[in-house]
């Protein structure tokens, strides 16, 4: 999806937002359809819609044949909301808010609602959550009552959160034991990568079982206030009373601070993952073959045509891929995923045999490409009229109603639902036609398949190969390192450079990253470039950490650099070769340093603005020295940038990746001895380079307060102190007290004071001597009361230890969050390259390990060698 595309979605779905929806995207209530409309049996059940005055939206379907009615309050939050960090937060929540609330148990809710002769129910979805009731007409009101407790007033008490938590593991236990869940998940994993919906929408066993309450509240708290909500009540009802009702019931709360809703952008329909099969393998009886492609989402000119079309085309496979002539197909069945911001089509097939995996996308692709042959004008009026008389028929069954519309609801409101029939109804042949040959006729396609293990892996015919790890110092001085690991075929590739601030100097500060964005893009290729090389081989190539997303340059330090390079292993010689050329190639060139500058001044000046920059900045010149390598910035000063010239770039360049200054880690399924041999031939022509060892200098003893006025209306807050001398025994028990003091902080800081929009701490260890700081922004009011409370917590934090039980939910966050930046090949490659840069040993699973041995006493008892109060330095830049 490019750019412009982007754009216009955003610009869409903020105009959809407004009044003008109803009017400019799908017409107002006398205004006529752009097309004329093909008659439609049937009316839609008579309607009307309003906003509270907090903003939630109200919409009142009568339908009297039946003295029901049934409520749906719809949260336009879900698994959308959710980051990896608390997967499956949205589906936990829909569990507890039946848990009890201010006034009533878990049971007296139940027991209230069974007395009433109230169904009651709830559901999470992708993008929303819905709870719903469905009540006799004379129990209604109270009934709604119980919903609006529910879902304004629920508590969360501690022990049946500890029940609920057993529940939906159980749901993932029992997910995990389904191969066709397992498949999706792969699938979902790859087609949404980079979105919250490429985990489960249950989130994780490891994930869940360590998410803590506070999450669950806080997900509540944030998402769950009325202007972030619709309300659908449909039933035997008077308008003018329901409105009424609606109105006492839910407009006594006031509207909350709407949580920004991040564009989507599902780009692996056009990336690396594209146009290939991704086989997984597991303890299966035939192969989940699962299929993705691009479809129209609902701001498309062609969203209601490929309503149309998908209505015809299920069925059509199912009679054209499913025949005894060929057995490649078992079963095929159609999704349309759709959000907001994007849609597609999903194809879950079944396959007897891996053999007949690649036969079965043909085919489907094959059936897809004569599809509009299949179409006729007969079959868009009975495709329309079948939607349209299931949505009739569905109304007689108001809680089935609901749920059947209820994404509808989220996603577009009143506007998208009430409209939908007329512009379904001006949909044309010729439009589905057009519709089907532009999104079905051999598309860009996400593919993976679960796969059985062969018939000798499963007997044990074939023993796993043990996983090994060679290195070898080639001519040069590079070191090359590889892991063989046989549970994927990926191949990753990451080089590091080493001691980059310190190589650079005051002087050349940012040379190295100009450099790194001269390689991203600059490698000569005749008639391509090198984006086209790395596409035909579908590779991701990296050379700097994205600067403009928060949390995203945790891979940039002074320490070292990076270029990272991953792809499948059956192009692993391409990519080598590719990471070969690129080092030894690629030339500076006054106009590719000209537009690398451009782009490193545009990022300088951006964060030059920035007042937690300045604080990060002015805090490291105190602590280590204003001299000292590791405070110098990675991207270089406005002056040293605007003046390097193309020669001293070269020149340093020529310096910086000569052999001994580089490491090359590789995590590969194939033989390491291939991949060296390989490595020493295509760096061969990298000079050994006459580089003193890299060795960063002590810091500095400082102590006192420091403030810098920048005139902002932030405050930017950092507090520090150098640790000496620090015994590598005694590392993991300092990290999880970091952990457990940022942790505090937060808690009393940012959640229990509201000051601070994000507050942490951390603990850059070098050598034997580490810096721990702790950071967050406030308004100046607060700067100094702040700063006291945070001191008094760490504090107490050296002399009182925490209880077993919080130190255990501590210790999992950490390795929760450290074993979620290892869970790719790339991010191992990248560890085993540090491990031998710095000589500390980053085995994740022995690490984790020393990580659980840590207990309070042990944890206070080094605690007290290192932290003291005394030494805390403060740094405010207002």
């Amino acid at each position: 999806m490019n750019l412009t595309k982007i754009h216009r979605i955003a610009c869409y779905w903020m105009l959809s937002l407004g009044l003008a929806w109803a009017g400019i995207s799908f017409g107002s209530g006398d205004a006529s359809p752009r097309k004329p409309s093909r008659g439609l049996a049937g009316q839609r059940y008579v309607s009307s819609s309003t906003i509270l005055d907090n903003g939630m939206e109200v919409v009142l379907i009568e339908n009297h044949s039946n003295p029901m009615v049934a409520c749906f309050v719809v949260v336009r939050s879900g698994q959308r909301d959710e980051t990896e960090d608390i997967a499956g937060v949205g589906h936990f929540l829909e569990h507890a808010i039946f848990d009890g609330t201010e006034n009533r148990s878990k049971k007296e809710l139940y027991d209230a609602f069974d007395f009433l002769g109230s169904y009651v129910n709830a559901s999470t979805k992708h993008d929303y959550t819905e709870f719903f009731i469905l009540s006799p007409k004379e129990n209604f009101v109270p009934s709604l009552d119980l919903l609006r407790e529910m879902i304004f007033h629920s508590v969360f008490p501690p022990d049946t959160l500890e029940q609920e938590r057993g529940i939906v593991l159980e749901e993932i236990k029992r997910d995990l034991d389904r191969p066709s869940e397992e498949a999706d998940n792969l699938f979902y994993r790859l087609i949404y990568k980079g979105t919250p919906y490429a985990h489960s929408i249950l989130g994780s066993v490891a994930g869940i079982s360590a998410l803590p309450r506070s999450a669950v509240i806080d997900f509540y708290e944030k998402h769950y206030v009325p202007n972030n909500m619709i309300c659908v009540v449909i039933g035997d009802f008077q308008p003018q009373d329901m409105s009424a009702i609606i109105d006492s019931t839910f407009g006594r709360y006031p509207p909350g601070k709407l949580v920004k809703k991040e564009l989507l952008d599902l780009s692996s329909l056009f990336s690396t993952s594209a146009n290939h099969i991704i086989r997984y393998r597991g303890d299966v009886d035939k192969c989940y073959l699962r299929v993705g492609i691009e479809a129209p989402a609902v701001w498309s000119e062609d969203y209601y045509a490929m309503q149309v079309c998908t209505e015809i085309l299920e069925p059509y496979l199912q009679k054209h891929l499913i025949i005894p002539q060929d057995s490649s197909i078992i079963s095929v069945g159609l999704d349309y995923f759709e959000d907001r911001d994007f849609a597609n089509l999903n194809f879950y097939i079944n396959v007897g045999s891996e053999l007949l995996v690649d036969r079965a996308v043909d085919r489907l692709f094959q059936s897809l490409a004569t599809f509009p042959y299949w179409i006729s004008e007969d079959r868009v009026s009975a495709a329309i009229q079948s939607k349209r008389a299931r949505d009739l028929l569905q109304g007689q069954r108001l809680h089935m109603y609901g749920l059947l519309n209820s994404g509808i609801f989220a996603r577009g409101g009143y506007a998208l639902w009430r409209y939908q029939d007329e512009h379904l109804g001006t949909v044309t042949l010729n439009d589905v036609l057009q519709t089907a040959d532009k999104y079905l006729s051999y598309p860009s396609y996400v593919a993976s398949g679960l796969v059985p293990f062969s018939d000798a892996m499963a007997e044990g015919a074939v023993e796993r190969a043990e996983d090994v790890i060679v290195r070898r110092t080639l001519g040069n001085g590079m070191e090359v390192i590889v892991h063989q690991d046989h549970d994927a075929p990926i191949f990753a590739a990451h080089l590091l450079a080493k001691g980059r601030s310190l190589r650079e100097g005051s002087d050349r500060a940012g040379y190295v990253d100009l450099i790194h964005r001269i390689l991203a893009t600059s490698l000569p290729v005749p008639d391509a470039s090198l984006e086209d090389l790395l596409q035909q081989i579908g590779a991701e190539f990296e050379t700097t950490d994205i600067p403009y997303i928060p949390y995203d340059d945790y891979r940039t330090s002074p320490t070292h650099s990076f270029l990272r390079m991953e792809c499948l292993d059956g192009f692993r010689d391409e990519a080598l070769s590719l990471l070969s050329e690129i080092v030894t190639l690629t030339p500076i060139g006054v106009e590719n340093l000209q537009r690398a500058k451009t782009e490193l001044l545009g990022i300088l000046s951006s964060r030059s603005a920035r007042v937690s920059y300045r604080a990060d900045r002015q805090f490291l010149a105190t602590m280590l020295g204003v001299d000292h390598p590791l405070a110098q910035p990675e991207f270089g000063t406005y002056q040293t940038v605007e003046s390097a010239t193309a020669e001293a770039v070269a020149s340093f360049y020529n310096m910086y990746f000569s052999g001994s200054n580089l490491i090359l880690t590789v995590v590969t399924s194939r033989e390491p001895e291939e991949i060296i041999n390989m490595a020493a031939s295509k760096f061969a022509s990298l000079p050994q380079g006459e580089l003193a060892p890299v060795l960063w200098p002590e810091p500095r003893d400082t102590v006192g307060h420091i403030e810098e006025e920048f005139g902002k209306k932030q405050s930017a807050v950092r507090l520090g102190m150098v640790l000496r001398s620090i015994d590598p025994e005694d590392r993991a028990a300092l990290e999880v007290w970091n952990r457990w003091v940022s942790d505090r902080l937060a808690f009393v800081i940012r959640e229990g004071r509201g000051w601070a929009d994000s507050i942490g701490s951390s603990l850059w260890i070098v050598g034997d001597w580490a810096l721990w700081g702790a950071r967050w922004g406030t308004i100046p009011g607060t700067v100094d009361t702040s700063i006291s409370i945070a001191r008094d917590i760490i504090a107490e934090c050296v002399v009182k230890s925490p209880d077993e039980q919080d130190l255990r939910r501590i210790i999992n966050q950490y390795l929760r969050s450290g074993g979620m930046r290892r869970m790719t090949r790339i991010n191992q490659a990248m560890y085993m390259g540090l491990s031998e840069m710095d000589g500390v040993d980053r085995d994740w699973n022995l690490w984790s390990e020393t990580i659980r041995t840590v207990t309070p006493d042990v944890m206070m008892q080094i605690v007290g060698k290192y932290v003291n109060n005394d030494r805390i330095v403060e740094v405010v830049v207002r």
